[in-house]
Protein backbone atom coordinates (compact mmCIF):
# COMPACT_ATOMS: atom_id res chain seq x y z
CA UNK A 1 0.00 0.00 0.00
CA UNK A 2 3.09 2.32 0.12
CA UNK A 3 2.65 3.53 -3.50
CA UNK A 4 5.51 5.82 -3.44
CA UNK A 5 8.27 3.33 -2.04
CA UNK A 6 6.77 1.20 -4.54
CA UNK A 7 7.66 3.64 -7.31
CA UNK A 8 10.69 4.27 -6.36
CA UNK A 9 11.98 0.45 -6.36
CA UNK A 10 10.11 0.03 -9.89
CA UNK A 11 12.27 2.99 -10.92
CA UNK A 12 15.60 2.21 -9.46
CA UNK A 13 15.27 -1.51 -10.76
CA UNK A 14 14.29 -0.49 -14.12
CA UNK A 15 15.99 2.49 -15.01
CA UNK A 16 18.90 2.59 -12.20
CA UNK A 17 17.84 5.76 -10.37
CA UNK A 18 19.69 6.77 -7.32
CA UNK A 19 17.60 5.76 -4.07
CA UNK A 20 16.13 8.44 -2.61
CA UNK A 21 14.39 6.21 0.17
CA UNK A 22 16.59 5.11 2.57
CA UNK A 23 14.38 1.88 3.15
CA UNK A 24 15.60 1.08 -0.53
CA UNK A 25 19.32 0.63 0.56
CA UNK A 26 17.68 -2.79 2.79
CA UNK A 27 16.06 -4.24 -0.12
CA UNK A 28 18.24 -3.27 -3.15
CA UNK A 29 21.93 -2.94 -3.96
CA UNK A 30 23.06 0.20 -5.42
CA UNK A 31 22.69 0.79 -9.26
CA UNK A 32 23.85 4.19 -10.30
CA UNK A 33 23.90 3.21 -14.22
CA UNK A 34 21.79 2.61 -16.06
CA UNK A 35 20.93 -1.38 -16.68
CA UNK A 36 20.18 -2.82 -20.37
CA UNK A 37 17.60 -5.46 -20.82
CA UNK A 38 17.99 -8.46 -23.84
CA UNK A 39 14.00 -8.68 -23.56
CA UNK A 40 11.55 -5.86 -23.03
CA UNK A 41 7.81 -7.36 -22.93
CA UNK A 42 4.99 -4.84 -23.13
CA UNK A 43 1.65 -6.99 -23.95
CA UNK A 44 -1.97 -5.33 -25.06
CA UNK A 45 -0.37 -1.93 -23.85
CA UNK A 46 1.84 -0.60 -26.21
CA UNK A 47 -0.78 1.78 -28.54
CA UNK A 48 -1.63 3.99 -25.27
CA UNK A 49 1.68 5.42 -25.65
CA UNK A 50 3.30 4.61 -29.44
CA UNK A 51 3.18 8.54 -30.26
CA UNK A 52 6.41 9.41 -31.36
CA UNK A 53 6.99 12.19 -27.87
CA UNK A 54 6.38 9.27 -26.05
CA UNK A 55 8.91 8.04 -23.29
CA UNK A 56 8.43 4.69 -24.44
CA UNK A 57 10.94 5.19 -27.39
CA UNK A 58 13.72 7.02 -25.54
CA UNK A 59 13.37 4.43 -22.47
CA UNK A 60 13.92 1.36 -25.14
CA UNK A 61 16.76 3.59 -26.70
CA UNK A 62 18.26 4.10 -23.52
CA UNK A 63 17.16 0.35 -21.70
CA UNK A 64 17.46 -2.37 -25.00
CA UNK A 65 20.64 -4.02 -25.02
CA UNK A 66 22.26 -4.04 -28.44
CA UNK A 67 20.75 -7.44 -29.53
CA UNK A 68 18.17 -6.93 -27.44
CA UNK A 69 14.48 -7.55 -28.40
CA UNK A 70 11.25 -5.85 -27.98
CA UNK A 71 8.12 -7.56 -28.34
CA UNK A 72 4.78 -6.62 -27.65
CA UNK A 73 1.56 -7.61 -28.59
CA UNK A 74 -1.35 -5.04 -29.94
CA UNK A 75 -4.56 -3.93 -31.36
CA UNK A 76 -4.25 -4.14 -35.09
CA UNK A 77 -5.62 -0.47 -35.63
CA UNK A 78 -5.61 -0.62 -39.53
CA UNK A 79 -8.04 -4.12 -39.21
CA UNK A 80 -10.29 -1.81 -36.26
CA UNK A 81 -10.50 1.06 -38.24
CA UNK A 82 -11.80 -1.05 -41.79
CA UNK A 83 -14.11 -2.30 -38.88
CA UNK A 84 -15.41 0.55 -38.37
CA UNK A 85 -15.66 1.97 -41.90
CA UNK A 86 -19.26 1.54 -42.46
CA UNK A 87 -20.58 2.49 -39.38
CA UNK A 88 -18.77 3.43 -36.86
CA UNK A 89 -19.94 0.33 -34.39
CA UNK A 90 -17.82 -2.85 -34.18
CA UNK A 91 -19.04 -5.65 -32.04
CA UNK A 92 -17.35 -9.08 -31.28
CA UNK A 93 -19.62 -11.55 -29.72
CA UNK A 94 -17.85 -14.65 -27.46
CA UNK A 95 -19.09 -17.45 -26.94
CA UNK A 96 -19.97 -18.17 -23.05
CA UNK A 97 -18.63 -21.03 -21.99
CA UNK A 98 -21.11 -22.15 -19.27
CA UNK A 99 -24.15 -21.64 -21.43
CA UNK A 100 -22.50 -21.79 -24.87
CA UNK A 101 -24.67 -18.78 -25.61
CA UNK A 102 -23.49 -15.73 -28.02
CA UNK A 103 -22.47 -12.88 -25.68
CA UNK A 104 -21.43 -9.14 -26.75
CA UNK A 105 -18.36 -8.63 -25.38
CA UNK A 106 -15.67 -6.58 -27.06
CA UNK A 107 -17.33 -2.68 -28.20
CA UNK A 108 -15.69 -0.38 -30.53
CA UNK A 109 -16.98 3.02 -31.11
CA UNK A 110 -16.09 5.93 -32.56
CA UNK A 111 -18.33 8.44 -31.80
CA UNK A 112 -17.30 11.93 -30.19
CA UNK A 113 -13.77 10.13 -30.22
CA UNK A 114 -10.90 12.54 -31.34
CA UNK A 115 -9.48 11.68 -34.39
CA UNK A 116 -6.82 8.37 -34.63
CA UNK A 117 -8.93 7.10 -31.52
CA UNK A 118 -11.96 4.86 -30.52
CA UNK A 119 -14.06 4.13 -27.87
CA UNK A 120 -13.58 0.51 -26.10
CA UNK A 121 -15.64 -1.83 -23.72
CA UNK A 122 -16.49 -4.79 -22.34
CA UNK A 123 -18.56 -5.69 -19.53
CA UNK A 124 -16.05 -5.82 -17.46
CA UNK A 125 -13.85 -3.22 -18.78
CA UNK A 126 -15.27 0.43 -18.69
CA UNK A 127 -15.85 2.55 -21.58
CA UNK A 128 -12.55 4.49 -21.92
CA UNK A 129 -10.79 6.35 -25.25
CA UNK A 130 -7.87 4.41 -27.18
CA UNK A 131 -5.69 5.22 -29.54
CA UNK A 132 -5.93 3.69 -33.17
CA UNK A 133 -2.42 2.30 -33.81
CA UNK A 134 -1.69 1.60 -37.50
CA UNK A 135 1.41 0.20 -38.73
CA UNK A 136 2.61 2.83 -40.96
CA UNK A 137 2.31 5.19 -37.74
CA UNK A 138 4.17 2.45 -35.60
CA UNK A 139 6.87 1.98 -38.42
CA UNK A 140 7.61 5.71 -38.71
CA UNK A 141 7.82 6.03 -34.63
CA UNK A 142 10.47 3.76 -34.62
CA UNK A 143 12.63 4.76 -37.29
CA UNK A 144 12.47 8.38 -35.80
CA UNK A 145 13.73 6.81 -32.64
CA UNK A 146 16.43 4.94 -34.40
CA UNK A 147 14.86 1.32 -33.82
CA UNK A 148 14.49 -1.55 -36.69
CA UNK A 149 11.30 -3.57 -37.15
CA UNK A 150 11.88 -7.33 -37.14
CA UNK A 151 8.13 -8.29 -37.21
CA UNK A 152 4.79 -6.81 -37.26
CA UNK A 153 2.59 -10.02 -38.01
CA UNK A 154 -0.53 -10.60 -37.80
CA UNK A 155 -1.28 -12.66 -34.35
CA UNK A 156 -2.96 -15.69 -35.73
CA UNK A 157 -0.48 -16.10 -38.70
CA UNK A 158 2.07 -15.89 -35.57
CA UNK A 159 0.77 -18.75 -34.22
CA UNK A 160 0.31 -20.72 -37.40
CA UNK A 161 4.22 -20.32 -37.96
CA UNK A 162 4.88 -20.84 -34.67
CA UNK A 163 2.81 -24.52 -34.91
CA UNK A 164 0.55 -23.93 -31.89
CA UNK A 165 -2.18 -25.32 -30.96
CA UNK A 166 -4.14 -22.51 -29.05
CA UNK A 167 -6.88 -22.04 -31.88
CA UNK A 168 -7.93 -25.38 -32.23
CA UNK A 169 -7.39 -26.11 -27.83
CA UNK A 170 -8.27 -24.80 -24.91
CA UNK A 171 -4.90 -25.14 -23.00
CA UNK A 172 -5.87 -23.74 -19.80
CA UNK A 173 -2.66 -21.24 -18.83
CA UNK A 174 -2.41 -23.14 -14.96
CA UNK A 175 -3.28 -26.48 -16.20
CA UNK A 176 0.71 -28.51 -15.58
CA UNK A 177 -0.42 -31.64 -17.68
CA UNK A 178 -0.53 -29.17 -20.86
CA UNK A 179 2.63 -26.90 -19.92
CA UNK A 180 5.95 -27.82 -21.32
CA UNK A 181 8.56 -26.33 -19.01
CA UNK A 182 11.05 -26.80 -21.77
CA UNK A 183 9.87 -24.05 -24.36
CA UNK A 184 7.22 -22.42 -22.24
CA UNK A 185 4.50 -23.16 -24.27
CA UNK A 186 1.13 -25.26 -23.96
CA UNK A 187 0.52 -28.53 -25.79
CA UNK A 188 -2.69 -30.45 -25.79
CA UNK A 189 -3.39 -33.26 -23.58
CA UNK A 190 -6.10 -35.96 -23.77
CA UNK A 191 -8.35 -34.07 -21.31
CA UNK A 192 -7.74 -31.01 -23.20
CA UNK A 193 -11.02 -29.16 -24.52
CA UNK A 194 -11.52 -27.88 -28.31
CA UNK A 195 -12.05 -24.11 -28.86
CA UNK A 196 -15.38 -23.59 -29.32
CA UNK A 197 -15.03 -19.92 -30.40
CA UNK A 198 -17.29 -17.71 -32.56
CA UNK A 199 -16.20 -17.17 -35.71
CA UNK A 200 -16.29 -13.18 -34.84
CA UNK A 201 -13.95 -13.50 -32.05
CA UNK A 202 -11.64 -15.70 -33.90
CA UNK A 203 -11.04 -13.40 -36.79
CA UNK A 204 -10.76 -10.57 -33.92
CA UNK A 205 -8.33 -12.94 -31.71
CA UNK A 206 -6.00 -13.91 -35.15
CA UNK A 207 -6.41 -10.56 -37.76
CA UNK A 208 -7.10 -7.67 -34.70
CA UNK A 209 -3.93 -8.08 -33.08
CA UNK A 210 -0.11 -7.91 -33.85
CA UNK A 211 3.23 -9.13 -32.46
CA UNK A 212 5.63 -6.75 -32.97
CA UNK A 213 8.95 -6.90 -32.03
CA UNK A 214 11.56 -4.30 -32.79
CA UNK A 215 15.39 -4.19 -32.61
CA UNK A 216 18.32 -1.21 -32.06
CA UNK A 217 19.44 -0.26 -35.11
CA UNK A 218 22.28 -1.58 -36.73
CA UNK A 219 21.70 -5.49 -37.26
CA UNK A 220 21.43 -5.85 -41.03
CA UNK A 221 18.56 -7.25 -43.30
CA UNK A 222 20.20 -10.74 -43.18
CA UNK A 223 20.21 -10.48 -39.30
CA UNK A 224 16.97 -9.36 -38.42
CA UNK A 225 15.25 -12.26 -41.26
CA UNK A 226 17.27 -14.79 -38.62
CA UNK A 227 15.77 -13.47 -36.40
CA UNK A 228 12.64 -13.60 -37.53
CA UNK A 229 13.12 -17.36 -38.40
CA UNK A 230 13.87 -18.54 -34.75
CA UNK A 231 10.84 -16.45 -33.83
CA UNK A 232 8.64 -18.61 -36.39
CA UNK A 233 10.25 -21.44 -35.68
CA UNK A 234 8.11 -24.75 -36.38
CA UNK A 235 8.11 -26.02 -32.84
CA UNK A 236 7.25 -23.25 -31.06
CA UNK A 237 10.58 -23.16 -29.13
CA UNK A 238 11.28 -19.85 -29.89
Amino acid sequence: TDHQFHYQVLSHVLYGTPAAEPRLAQVLDDRTVHPVYNLVSCQFAMHHFAQPKSGLWRNLRQLLASDGLFVATVPNGDFLTAKLAATGRYVVPIRDAKTAQRVPWYRYETGQAREGHVHFETPKINRNEEPLLTEEALRAAAAKAQLDVVMVEPFGAFVDACGLPCYTHACWAFDKRTFDATTLTHAPHATTPTVTETAEALEYSRDGHWVVVLCQRGRTEGERAKVREALLAADGAA
